[in-house]
């Protein structure tokens, strides 16, 4: 019995899953994938790995979301939770599609992890893999080189002024800077021996957001990104308060720490209608603010 079962499209993303396999498994988190695994009759191991997993994980590409042996694995993943008998449906998006057709109906109820958008998204799947597991890391959160300095939207590293402890207590002071970088260093694991923190997260965010500081708006687009890959608290994955979020900032100081993501979020339809008008008015109405700023890659 695996804890994870992984349908993916063989020819086009199998690199991607040893990957994923591989960080899994390195947190003790058992994996099942057919072009390792499968043996026998290829339907029925299928169709007994899928019965015996916790979560299914569906790698999303153009090829997968065209495979007939994916659509059924979503298929009888779909009918297993439904009937109570799978724990989660997480959906891990390598390429700029979406599922189609039958296949959006089966993954309705599915958690959306987007890879395109998150640097480290190997990671952070295999954060929200443990927690959906009740599982502590062992390697990727503790010790994690790469947690202890993270580069903003800005392409701005960024390197805490003091240690955890110190933050949270002049954020308890009502210091707006160090709740917003109490929030970051929660959000990212940093300083904190049990990794990340989002419900900590996202409490010093909001108290940033609400301190009507110039770390209000710098909180905003985290709590958005929060949101965007379910991670608040108590609350659903939700686009809709994603993009109402990064629409709301002071695009005159912050244009470079949301255009990106708002422009993907636009033409993919996510949280807001699609319109090529509306995508238009957004370009043309940022264009005398972009002159001056370089965007960067989203984070």
């Amino acid at each position: 019995m695996a804890d994870v079962f992984i349908s993916y499209h063989k020819d086009s993303a199998w690199e991607v899953v040893e990957r994923i396999a591989s960080d899994l498994e390195k947190n003790q988190i058992t994996c099942w994938y057919a072009h390792r695994d499968c043996e026998g009759n290829y339907a029925e191991a299928i169709e007994r790995a899928i019965e015996e997993s916790s979560i299914f994980l569906f790698v999303l590409n153009r090829g997968s979301d065209a495979s007939p042996e994916c659509d059924s694995e979503v298929h009888l993943a779909h009918e297993k939770y439904k009937n109570g008998n799978l724990d989660h449906l997480i959906v891990l998006r390598i390429e700029e599609c979406w599922p189609t057709k039958g296949m959006r109906y089966y993954l309705e109820k599915s958690h959306i992890v987007d890879g395109r958008l998150l640097r480290e998204n190997i990671s952070y799947l295999v954060t929200r893999i443990a927690q959906k597991l009740g599982r502590k890391l062992s390697s990727l959160e503790k010790g994690n080189k790469k947690a202890k300095q993270d580069s903003l939207s800005a392409n701005v590293l960024y390197n805490p002024e003091n240690d955890l402890n110190e933050t949270v207590r002049l954020a308890e002071e009502n210091d707006p800077k160090a709740m917003y970088e109490a929030g970051l260093m929660y959000y990212y694991g940093i300083g904190n021996e049990s990794g990340r923190d989002y419900k900590k997260a996202y409490h010093w965010l909001k108290k940033a957001l609400e301190s009507n500081s110039d770390y209000s708006d710098k909180a905003k687009v985290f709590i958005s990104r929060m949101y965007y890959n379910g991670l608040v608290p108590g609350e659903s994955q939700s686009f809709e308060k994603s993009f109402s979020l990064n629409m709301s900032v002071d695009k005159e100081k912050y244009l470079n720490m949301v255009f990106d993501h708002v422009i993907f979020m636009m033409i993919n339809g996510l949280g807001c209608m699609y319109s090529a008008a509306e995508i238009n008015s957004f370009i043309h109405e940022n264009s005398v603010i972009m002159v001056t700023i370089q965007i960067p890659p989203i984070c």
